[in-house]
């Protein structure tokens, strides 16, 4: 929902390409340019900037963040504070009310990735703790079974948890999703964003309830505090730096971080683009663009590859990417690709991890995500 609130809000307040005339939104193929500090940009182009941003500022709070919940009772802290922010600053967007605050539903934009985006992070970080937590491996360990059995038992039910909560996660993302959708059949607003902005909300509220659950029950499990005077401002830095530097002892880690660069990197650009692909290029409808959003859930779980060799025929011949068709196809399949490779790369990572470092680890499983 996020980037076609911000074309829109931004197109609202731009300009044609002469940068004099007010931008026509009424027309389904309209080309608009806006303001971006002293310069101008397209108003799609807004968007990206502001999500590419949002990750700058996310790469840096990983790292400051990562390590110091490794230590002390700071990790539930971090999850709860991270969570509520963010949610809040989702909800704040049905305040954009005025199309020339765009601006400030690009600073709602970097708030709210940014937090959920170490939510999900030290979320992540759970699920290794949880695997040397659970009971079966506690019963393991009372009945006297060797540490190779007890560590293929953790291995297995991290692996669980991490699937669990991708169906989880994909279930719930289609709820919302669905949801939205019928708040925009709802509203019928084509030239406004206000059916997307208040799908936002439901989002916001979504999130802000489910928290009621962490909140009350999640056990804080305190690690060992800082050392008396470290300094909490470069201490997580220090240690990703040697985190990094000692990449031979850490040589499969560090293949898995940089293979799923690659994936994720595909995964989060390709859906940002095609959201605002389709309806800038194709004239595709607010409801369309949402049964577009909702396919990829619907189709996470299952897993294909290859696709973006189809969409490099298109430069050549009369299919590949070019029709609305396709893009429903292309979509599809994607998101068969797209769901199966996460799952499994957060488990093998939850797996190879170190004990003790799991938020710092998972850090920079969360920057090259970005």
């Amino acid at each position: 929902f996020i980037p076609v609130v911000l074309e829109t809000l931004s197109a609202q307040a731009g300009y044609e390409l002469d940068q004099v005339t007010p931008c026509n939104v009424t027309v389904t193929d309209y080309k608009c340019v806006t303001r971006f500090g002293e310069s101008f940009i397209y108003t799609e182009s807004y968007s990206l900037y502001m999500i590419s941003i949002s990750v700058l500022f996310q790469a840096i709070l990983f790292i400051s963040c990562g390590s110091l919940a490794d230590h002390g009772n700071s990790r539930k802290k971090f999850l709860l504070s991270f969570s509520f922010v963010g949610a809040l600053s989702t909800i704040a967007f049905i305040t954009v009310v005025d199309p020339k605050l765009y601006w400030l539903a690009g600073l709602f934009t970097i708030i709210s990735n940014c937090c959920y985006g170490a939510a999900f992070l030290f979320f992540l970080a759970y699920i290794p703790i949880f695997s040397r937590c659970h009971s079966d491996v506690i019963k393991a360990k009372h009945s006297g079974a060797s540490s190779a059995e007890i560590k293929a038992l953790e291995d297995k039910i991290a692996t669980q948890l991490s699937s669990y909560s991708m169906v989880a996660d994909l279930t719930g993302g289609l709820v919302v999703l669905i949801a939205g959708l019928g708040i925009l059949l709802a509203m019928n607003d084509l030239t406004n964003s206000i059916g997307f902005r208040l799908a936002l909300v439901l989002c916001g509220v979504w999130w802000l309830f489910f928290l009621i659950f962490p909140t009350m029950w999640l056990t804080s499990r305190p690690r060992p505090p800082l050392t008396r005077g470290v300094n909490y401002f470069v201490y997580s830095w220090k240690r990703v730096g040697k985190t990094l530097m000692s990449t031979r002892e850490l040589w499969q880690t560090m293949k898995l971080l940089f293979a799923w660069f690659f994936i994720s990197d595909g995964q989060n650009t390709i859906i940002t683009v095609c959201v605002l692909f389709g309806k800038k290029t194709l004239g595709m409808s607010d409801t369309e663009l949402s049964i577009f959003a909702i396919i990829v859930p619907i189709c996470g779980v299952i897993g294909m590859s290859l696709l973006p060799l189809y969409a490099i025929l298109g430069f050549w011949l009369p299919f590949g990417l070019v029709n609305k068709w396709e893009v429903w196809m292309y979509l599809v399949l994607f998101g068969l690709l797209v769901g199966s490779l996460q799952g499994y790369c957060q488990a093998c990572f939850a797996i190879i991890l170190p004990e003790g470092h799991e938020n710092e680890f998972f850090s920079l499983f969360q920057i090259t995500a970005r």
